[in-house]
Parts: structure tokens; sequence; C-alpha cells
């Protein structure tokens, strides 16, 4: 309790510096990232392997409640000054990225991926890449999760390789520069971080990119990326095709307006498979998610409803699926808030383990409360 308490102070005491003071400069690099720490509560345990059964056992996550610090991420990176000058940025730190499915802190996005036979139902055996999640209870592991060079070879023109961060989706995996705690279910299938080479070409206020990457995460190992993102008026907006070499493709959309007393967003997904699962009829997905922030002076009160439609394919293992979650927030300061959250899902098929009576179920229910402090 003592080491959680010091937790909370630490992140309240940085809430009346300026970034100006924290990103001090040496040999050229600036800092910056944040953290967030909290107590996250769940009724039920996710069942990750649900219609898979690797090695005929279910796999439900760990689901105690417990307060933990949830995100630490420091980014480094240098200034480019024009044409033919070069950039380097990076990314270290712990993201526990709880998400809406096992709405608790006890595992962590992990860096490593790992293919498995599992099976599809009753048709068969299939290889697939498994997002691994690493249990954190008795560690606390320092991670690169992006890094890159970045040089510029003609105006407006970049070339960027090593661990890149994603174009796609609206949500990012360090939740302190979310409106959620917890990080929503569109989210869950959508690639992270991955190693490749991605070329952009800035035209005022757009960017158009396209990618080669080697991606563990979209159940495949070799792939490609194209899309374009930018503001328009008081629009930001993105629009990106990601395919992988006989695995999971994805077409993404996110648009977001900031309008009076309201910010509003919109994240559409659609998944298809190379090839349909076997003992699947289905190898394809539509997920959205919808945001809406009411806003007055430093109170907000973040809403996100979302939906899944994926038949038999199994690809987010739910069958049909939506999400309610909502997350009172006061800011203590610019870079500092408070930020309590409740969330509710419910799917066609019993995903869940009730923590009560050890019995399955089609909904969750979970609860978090969060600090957070960023710069």
């Amino acid at each position: 309790m003592i080491y959680i308490l010091s937790i909370f102070l630490f992140l309240f005491s940085l809430s009346n510096v300026s970034a100006q003071e924290i990103s001090a400069r040496y040999l050229g690099l600036t800092l910056e990232g944040g953290a967030s720490a909290g107590y996250y509560w769940s009724n039920s345990a996710y069942n990750s392997n649900y219609g898979l059964a690797v090695n005929n056992t279910d796999v439900f996550s760990d689901n105690r409640d417990n307060i933990a610090l949830s995100d630490l991420l420091l980014e480094m990176h240098s200034r480019k000054m024009g044409p033919m000058d070069a950039e380097i940025r990076f990314g270290i730190g712990n993201l526990k990225s709880i998400d809406i499915l096992d709405g608790n802190a006890n595992h962590a996005l992990g860096s490593v991926y790992q293919t498995q036979a599992v099976s599809f139902g009753t048709g068969g055996v299939s290889s697939r890449t498994v997002d691994q999640k690493i249990n954190l209870d008795d560690q606390f592991d320092v991670n690169l999760y992006y890094g890159q060079i970045t040089v510029s070879p003609l105006e407006n023109a970049y070339i960027e390789a090593g661990q890149l961060a994603t174009n796609l989706g609206y949500e990012v995996s360090p939740t302190y520069a979310n409106w959620n705690n917890a990080l929503g279910l569109v989210w869950t299938k959508q690639p992270k971080y991955y190693p490749g080479a991605r070329l952009k070409y800035e035209v005022q206020d757009a960017n158009v990119y396209v990618e080669y990457n080697q991606n563990g995460i979209v159940d495949g190992r070799n792939a490609w990326a194209v899309g374009v993102y930018g503001t328009f008026e008081m629009v930001r907006y993105s629009a990106s095709y990601f395919d992988t070499n006989n695995g999971r493709n994805v077409a993404d959309l996110m648009i977001e307006a900031d309008f009076p007393n309201v910010i509003a967003a919109i994240n559409f997904d659609y998944h298809s498979m190379d090839t349909t699962p076997l003992g699947s009829s289905d190898r394809d997905a539509y997920a959205v998610a919808v945001y809406a922030i009411p806003h007055y002076q430093n109170y907000y009160l973040p809403l996100r409803v979302e939906y899944v439609k994926e038949g038999d394919s199994r690809i987010f293992g739910l069958d049909r699926a939506y999400t309610l979650t909502i997350s009172p927030t006061i800011y203590m300061a610019d870079n500092t808030f408070v930020r309590i959250e409740a969330s509710y899902v419910s799917s066609a098929n019993d995903v869940f383990q009730r923590m009560s009576d050890g019995l399955t179920s089609f909904t969750k229910w979970s609860m978090n409360a969060q600090v957070g402090y960023y710069f």
C-alpha cells in the first residue's frame, strides 16, 4: 500500500512541473511521455481461447482486483531541421495495455509472439499467430515499444525505419493518452508496434504513406500498409489498409471532430481473412467504435460505444458483441487527471467466467479508478 501511495503522490507532484522543465534537452534529445496508476476490478474473467481450444484448455485472464502502475512510457527524440537531416525517436517503459475484455492490470502487452496449432470449431487444425500477454504480477520489465530513425531525402518526404507504431485506429496503447482507461474492443484486433519501413510524403495538411512491415499480431509475418491521415479545418482523419501475407487484413477509417463543448469520433474497421478458417463459414468481421466526449472547463465525460459482428470467423471470438464505457474525468492541471470508469460487455458467446460462482457468462462488468500524468 505504501508503494501505491507513493506512485499517486509522485504523479500529483508532477502536475506543477511544466513540460518545458521536464523536456530538458541533452545532446539534442527531447524527453516526453507519461504514467498512470489505478485500481481495477471486474466481475468476470475472459477466456482468450474461446473456440480455439489450444491444447484443449481454456485460458482465462487473471481477474483479481488489484492496484497497479498501469502505464509508464518515456519517449526521446531528436528534431529534424530540413532535407537531408535525420531524426531518432524511441519509446521505452512498461504498458499493461488494460483492455475492456481483460478488465484488469495483471498482464502487459508483450513484444513476443508465437505460432500455435489451434482448432477452429470441429473442422480441423490450422496454424495461427496469437497475441501473447505476459503475466507481470511479480516483475516489471522495461520494453522497447517503438524505435525508429527518420531521414528526409527530399523536402516533405520522409523514410522511417525500425520498430514502428501503427497509423491505424483512434486509441493508442498508452492509456493515459486516451479518453478511457481501458482500451476498447476495436483496439484489441488492430496492429500496434512492429518492425518495418515506411515512406511518407506531406501534402499541406495531409500525410500519405506506404509501408512494408513484419507484423506478428495480425496472423502473419510479412505485411504492407498504405494510407492517408491529416486534418481538414476542425476534422482529424485517417484511412488505412493493412494487408498481411496469408493472414488477416484490416481496412481502417477514423474521423474526429471538435465541436463547442464536445469532441466526437468514430473508428470503423473491416477485417478479412485470406482463407476461411477450418470449421468456419465466415472469414470477415465488422467493428465500429463511437466516441462522444462532452466537457465543461476541466470536467469531461467520455462515452464509448462499440459493436462487433463476425459470425464464426473467430477473429474476435465473440460472434456479435457490444460494449459501453463511461469515464468521468477531472483535469487537476493541463497534464494531470483523475478518472473513474465503468464498462459493460455483452457477447453472443459465453466467453466470460463469473468470479462469484465459476459459471460461464455472456456479459462482463468492469470498474476502475486511475490517475494519470503526461508531458
